[in-house]
């Protein structure tokens, strides 16, 4: 689902996994994936969004399974619910390369790894001064490591597509 600025930036773009709120610049204002209420991992409280979309059009998304639309007319109002709870069964390709994510947030994420590492290696030297020179990533820095590799991977082999279909 996609919701466009009057000028024809996307405003707010919807998928069954994440959201993305864009200001009508096209910059990122918010970025969110969906919580699984069955996962043990933690997430952020979502943060509800209320769009205006003209006088008579507004949009209210609490929740992926509470999204509403309201149109006004004549002091009357009509409330659709379209949100939805999906289970995805299977992740496919187009959801692990996102297209918003930009080179400067990629040397960004890049960067931040760099100096997690080197935190975690400066932080094991400091409490085991006689362990040995070559100290193994925690899991959760190489698992960082393993997704922006393959976020890298992806975005050149879109890169190299684009060229060779000459677009």
């Amino acid at each position: 689902c996609t919701c466009y600025h009057p000028n024809g930036v996307i405003w707010i773009n919807i998928n069954a996994v994440d959201g993305l709120y864009l200001d009508e610049q096209g910059t990122r204002v918010k970025r969110w994936c969906w919580r699984d209420h069955l996962s043990p991992l933690l997430f952020a409280p979502f943060k509800p969004i209320f769009l205006s979309l003209n006088e008579n059009i507004g949009v209210r998304i609490l929740e992926q399974e509470q999204i509403s639309i309201t149109f006004l007319a004549m002091g009357k109002q009509a409330k659709f619910k379209v949100g939805a709870k999906l289970k995805l069964k299977k992740v496919s390709n187009e959801f692990l390369t996102n297209p918003w994510i930009t080179e400067d947030e990629l040397l960004l994420q890049d960067s931040q790894l760099k100096v997690r590492t080197a935190i975690n290696k400066l932080c094991i030297a400091l409490n085991f001064p006689n362990s040995p020179k070559t100290i193994p990533l925690p899991l959760y820095l190489v698992s960082q490591q393993q997704k922006l590799s393959q976020l890298y991977a992806s975005i050149k082999m879109e890169e190299s597509t684009e060229d060779e279909n000459g677009t």
